[in-house]
């Protein structure tokens, strides 16, 4: 049951009574006058099953009871489930933006305005000028709907949502890459998604996942990468940490693994200033982590990377994880756990959540494979070293002040 304070729509303005009357079904909701509209509106809502006023006071403290509002926002998106996901009333709702279940596109309904369309042309209609086709790599949030990430790894103002019900329909995973069509539900807002087309660049209909990261164990440490220009000896499902490396070099040694070896090498560059534009090059994926980012941004970043890792080892691909400024991240994970940007103290989860990083390393002795490779552009802060020291550099395979070369 969606409930609707009746008191919060009567305060919405003008174009937002619009929006949301248009969502319900409302024809040519520019053309009405405000009270003409919360009149529709009401009758609408009154005349669904699904539905319900309430007054007031009745919806304070109630997370069942959400106003339009605040649809859209973490703790609403069962509204835009059961907007997208089910059968109510399909032909009630605006077939601008909100698309009719597959199997019902040949019936014919009339909506609560009195204004009917069959549902199949107006799913036409909406396929041709409404829909948005959107890829990228899948993010989750902690209340269980998907982000589509827009640019790259790191959270951006065009990334689009995913709905629990389409989550859940497509068994969809942290760190897999998808397309699908996507809609504006309602404007100035993310989009939002209805349907997955294809999940790692396969149709849904043939995609089989078949093995779990989590199910393989592993194998120890495999044989040494080579390195033509470095003195480094670095073997597969290892974990290193190289201090005083320029950005510059550290992205050199980055090529260089993927030219020397068969792998790819994702690369972090935690706290990115704007001069930092270095593209992505063949199996060098560079993925910069703007300065400005948040303490929680940046971290969602590294984890949908560390997820990445995950899905191309199930796919039996092998990986490098370099990430540069790693004194910068430990500040940041702190941030995000204790809201500190300084360890005044250690904190035991940052310090789990890192460690829980750096063991995403695995070899199996055979393709898949992730080893970890981190970096700071100079010696470790005074505040962040001895949590370095005796925390995690123990972790760590092996420690080098500096890189040098052959």
């Amino acid at each position: 049951m969606i409930k609707y304070d009746l008191e919060y729509v009567d305060k919405l303005r003008i174009h937002e009574l619009r929006d949301f009357a248009r969502k319900l079904g409302v024809s040519s909701p520019t053309t009405l006058k405000k009270d003409e509209l919360i009149s529709k509106v009401t009758q609408i809502i009154l005349s669904n099953e699904n539905m319900e006023i309430v007054n007031g006071a009745g919806s304070v403290g109630n997370d069942n009871e959400m106003d339009f509002v605040k649809i859209l926002t973490s703790n609403s998106l069962d509204i835009i489930d059961e907007i997208l996901a089910t059968r109510i009333d399909s032909a009630k709702l605006s077939k601008a933006n909100v698309s009719c279940p597959a199997d019902d596109v040949n019936n014919t309904e009339e909506s609560s305005s009195g204004a009917g369309y069959k549902i199949a042309q107006s799913y036409a209609e909406y396929e041709d000028s409404n829909s948005f086709f959107v890829q990228g790599y899948l993010d989750i949030h902690q209340e269980g709907y998907g982000i589509i990430r827009y640019n790259g790894f790191v959270p951006s103002e065009n990334d689009s949502c995913v709905p629990t019900s389409i989550m859940r329909k497509y068994s969809l995973r942290k760190g897999q890459f998808v397309s699908g069509k996507a809609k504006i539900v309602i404007e100035g807002k993310p989009k939002v998604v209805y349907d997955i087309a294809e999940i790692e660049h396969t149709s849904v209909k043939k995609y089989i996942h078949t093995i779990n990261y989590e199910d393989v164990a592993n194998n120890g440490v495999g044989v040494s990468y080579n390195f033509n220009k470095y003195n480094l000896d670095i073997k597969k499902g290892e974990r290193h940490y190289i201090s005083n490396i320029s950005l510059k070099d550290a992205l050199a040694m980055g090529l260089e693994l993927v030219e020397e070896n068969i792998t790819r090498v994702k690369f972090v560059n935690i706290k990115a200033k704007p001069e930092d534009n270095q593209p992505s090059i063949d199996k060098l994926s560079v993925v910069h982590v703007p300065f400005n980012k948040t303490a929680t941004e940046a971290l969602s970043t590294i984890e949908l990377v560390i997820d990445r890792l995950k899905r191309e080892f199930e796919a039996g691909k092998e990986n490098i994880l370099i990430i540069y400024n790693f004194s910068e991240l430990i500040r940041l994970v702190n941030a995000a756990c204790e809201g500190s940007i300084e360890f005044a103290k250690i904190n035991l989860q940052a310090i789990n959540k890192i460690n829980n990083m750096l063991y995403v390393s695995k070899d199996t002795g055979k393709e898949s494979c992730i080893s970890v490779i981190c970096m700071d552009r100079n010696g470790a802060p005074k505040d962040i070293k001895t949590v370095l020291e005796l925390e995690l550099l123990p972790v760590f395979s092996k420690s080098h002040n500096t890189v040098k070369t052959k």
